[in-house]
């Protein structure tokens, strides 16, 4: 379903961009072969999504459920407006107007509630991520649905029979024309009530070629140092780049100074690097466990958007900490010194040393309630069926 109104919100910013312009939408939009109902379609499926989240969808259901048969139909046509080129078959230019009419406010409307809208771009990729794996091992870029469940369909590892479907950002803050993203540690000293403390400083992963939404090659689409190591940097690469594609976030500093985007780090990436990370935790707490004297540290994978806006990616325990690079060989070695000083000086001395760490969030709770067993709850009720589900 994700999938399906993805690509629903894909094509109508599709229709939207090539109507802009006379020559755009005289090529477009003539001489094709893919039926202009599919924009009537798109644009239906996205008001159903909007009525969903207002809840307006509760007190009615919808005279014609939305089929199998017609996603696979809107599938294969839209695959064939991204993947092949293809074009609509129209020759009506009051037509071409009223369809980019109302695809523009169909995405208007579900902006507030599509917020990578601007990030997500329009081929419809996505990453399928194998779990329980570290290092970008198994993680693929893919173009359609038939794919995404083939491949997974397709593994027998037992270890890899668990896996995440994530939507990939097509439209990254790119450096150079090449992609990166933002490796973050957060250090958790107490999970009830919760203490994160965030480290200061953190580093830049870069790919080894320039990017591409043509080849999804894993040299060009996973900038895990892991992966990238394994390939020669192209001879197309600006010199500027790092050779050994690492970055220390002082160095991104300097460049955004450079390019006259200074307070970008302050006001916009730091602060939503923070406010990930809270978010993130505070959602998982309830699942976490609770054992005093204990701590852990995490490394937070973050993206920016073309807005510099940061995007979580992944949480991931036990992050790398060997010198795998002069940037991670300095960063490391006073990253773990640093937790140390966390989790031994400041327990004792509130006042103590805690190194480039701070205290991020610092959870205010009562004392937690200790349950006799004698308690009797009982939830009751009857499950409400949505008429959203795919019906064949």
């Amino acid at each position: 379903k994700e999938f399906g109104l993805s690509a629903c919100v894909s094509l109508l910013k599709i229709v939207v961009d090539k109507a802009d312009t006379y020559d755009k939408a005289d090529r477009f939009f003539k001489f094709g072969e893919v039926p202009t109902n599919i924009v009537d379609f798109a644009n239906a499926q996205c008001s159903d999504y909007i009525e969903y989240r207002q809840h307006n969808d509760i007190d009615h259901l919808k005279d014609s459920p939305t089929t199998t048969k017609m996603w696979t139909d809107f599938l294969k046509w839209f695959y064939k407006i991204v993947h092949e080129s293809g074009n609509f078959k129209t020759t009506s230019t009051q037509k071409i107007q009223a369809l980019s009419a109302q695809s523009q406010t169909t995405l208007t409307d579900i902006e507030p509630y599509w917020p990578l809208l601007e990030v997500e771009g329009c081929k419809n990729l996505w990453l399928v991520k194998p779990a329980a794996q570290v290092c970008g091992k198994g993680i693929k870029v893919m173009r359609t649905l038939e794919d995404i469940v083939s491949h997974v369909e397709g593994i027998t590892d037992g270890k890899m029979g668990r896996y995440v479907v994530q939507k990939y950002i097509e439209r990254p803050l790119l450096i150079y024309n090449t992609k990166f993203d933002i490796r973050q540690w957060f250090l958790i000293t107490s999970v009830y009530p919760l203490t994160i403390w965030f480290y200061k400083e953190c580093y830049l992963r870069f790919s080894s070629q320039p990017f591409s939404l043509v080849n999804m090659h894993e040299s060009i689409h996973l900038t895990n140092n892991a992966i990238q190591k394994n390939y020669t940097n192209s001879t197309n690469r600006n010199a500027k780049l790092p050779e050994d594609n690492m970055w220390h976030s002082s160095t991104f500093q300097n460049y955004l100074d450079e390019i006259g985007e200074t307070d970008k780090w302050k006001t916009v990436i730091l602060p939503g690097m923070k406010q990930g990370i809270v978010g993130a935790v505070l959602a998982s707490q309830d699942e976490m466990i609770d054992r005093t004297n204990s701590f852990e540290l995490y490394g937070a994978d973050f993206l920016l958007g073309i807005d510099y806006v940061p995007i979580l990616l992944e949480i991931n325990m036990g992050p790398a900490m060997h010198a795998s690079t002069k940037v991670t060989g300095e960063i490391c070695k006073s990253g773990l010194e640093d937790v140390i000083k966390v989790v031994l000086d400041a327990k004792h001395n509130p006042k103590a040393d805690t190194g480039k760490f701070e205290i991020l969030y610092k959870q205010e709770l009562g004392p937690r309630p200790h349950h006799t067993g004698d308690l009797e709850l009982l939830v009751a009720g009857q499950k409400i069926v949505s008429d959203r589900i795919i019906k064949k």
